[in-house]
């Protein structure tokens, strides 16, 4: 057992592997100086979306999980070992539980409670893949990165996310946690912090202001609420976003956000918090001209927030055949097959392709007063006005 413990150090420092994302101390080092008996793996708090579990989706890349989470308690001494996968991904829980509980792993969903796990280590998952490669001699260093919701892909540290991406679309790009303007393809994938695999083109029609709005808010759903920090800043930022979307914004919000998200940067005790902030503050910093135009013309160059026009579906014409929820790029429109379809206007970026496809001209636009429509999914040539 030592032997082999000690050969796992080995083969950890020679490749000066660290947990994924960090700049930290070496795997080897942490780990072998570390005095716990617990072993918690899993994505940072503050990944929303997921996209990195696509990596052990299969029973291949489930079963790598396994042999890096059992190298790397061996190394620990730890003898519980527990893995975290977010709430919103609970579709995965039951297939790869089994294989779990067979060797010795536990599962849970949720945020990795940092508090729980002060004397724990903690690690990232991709950390147990790579440790696992390491073992195979196959390990070679790099980020996965998603492009506009594609194939996952492996791409070296230094690749620039203009080689990614085509800088001649819209506006900017999300990357990770952070939003650049078409001025900043020169950065590096490594720069960026594109640790949770996303990288997005953002629309010309995206308003930036709402884009960080609806963020803060999936982060405040997200939240424990245990660290003021994050509880109190999370509000704060979203209500200003909010207000600025409506038009009601203050002269003195920029530098309001950019107190409170470096504040949250330093202040928060897990990702969540400490990274929430980021697309927040790059708004700011980035579209800053934008921002401008919400809070001082009360105009949004995206043409999204005050507008008096709305979308609609007529109840008594459309046919629920779901080709303008398929159309939806704002994944706004509710409905399944032969129910009545309903769209979310405080989603909707008024893009009008569902209207295009509309073969049955259900979809209407209006200055007025919208109709009485219906407030749950109801069958087509169901619903009756009262």
């Amino acid at each position: 057992m030592s032997s082999r413990r000690e050969e796992v150090i080995k083969v950890l420092s020679d490749f000066n592997l660290k947990d994924y994302g960090t700049n930290g101390i070496s795997l080897s080092e942490r780990l072998a100086e570390a005095q716990t008996q617990c072993l918690a793996v899993g994505l940072r708090n503050s990944d929303q979306f997921g996209v990195l579990l696509q990596l052990i989706d299969t029973e291949e890349g489930l079963r790598r999980l396994i042999i890096g989470m059992e190298a790397a308690a061996l190394v620990l001494g730890a003898g519980k070992k527990l893995l975290y996968i977010p709430e919103y991904a609970l579709k995965e829980k039951e297939w790869i539980e089994k294989s779990l509980n067979a060797a010795g792993i536990e599962l849970r969903t949720g945020l990795i409670d940092v508090r729980e796990h002060e004397d724990s280590v903690i690690c990232h998952l991709v950390t147990m893949l790579a440790l696992a490669d390491c073992l195979d001699g196959t390990y070679e260093e790099g980020i996965y990165i998603s492009v506009n919701g594609g194939p996952l892909k492996k791409a070296a540290p230094d690749t620039l996310i203009g080689d990614l991406t085509d800088p001649d679309v819209g506006k900017g790009v999300l990357a990770g946690n952070h939003v650049y303007s078409n001025g900043e393809w020169n950065k590096t994938l490594k720069e960026t912090e594109a640790y949770n695999g996303v990288l997005r083109i953002l629309a010309g029609n995206e308003c930036m202001v709402q884009l960080a709005q609806k963020d803060l808010l999936k982060n405040r759903e997200r939240s424990c609420g245990k660290c003021v920090f994050c509880r109190e800043g999370l509000l704060q930022l979203q209500a200003m976003f909010k207000d600025t979307a409506e038009g009601k914004g203050r002269t003195e919000y920029p530098e309001l956000i950019k107190e409170i998200g470096l504040a949250m940067k330093y202040g928060c005790l897990c990702s969540l918090g400490q990274n929430a902030a980021e697309l927040a503050l790059g708004v700011i910093e980035q579209f800053s001209d934008e921002f401008s135009a919400h809070n001082k013309r009360k105009k949004c160059p995206a043409g999204v927030c005050f507008v008096s026009t709305a979308l609609f579906i007529d109840p008594a014409v459309c046919t629920g055949c779901m080709e303008c929820m398929d159309q939806c790029v704002a994944d706004c429109i509710e409905g399944k097959s032969g129910y009545i379809h309903m769209i979310d206007t405080s989603e909707c970026t008024r893009c009008r392709a569902c209207m295009k496809v509309c073969k049955a001209g259900a979809i209407i636009e209006t200055d007025g007063k919208l109709p009485k429509l219906p407030e749950r999914l109801i069958r087509c040539g169901k619903f009756k006005k009262r």
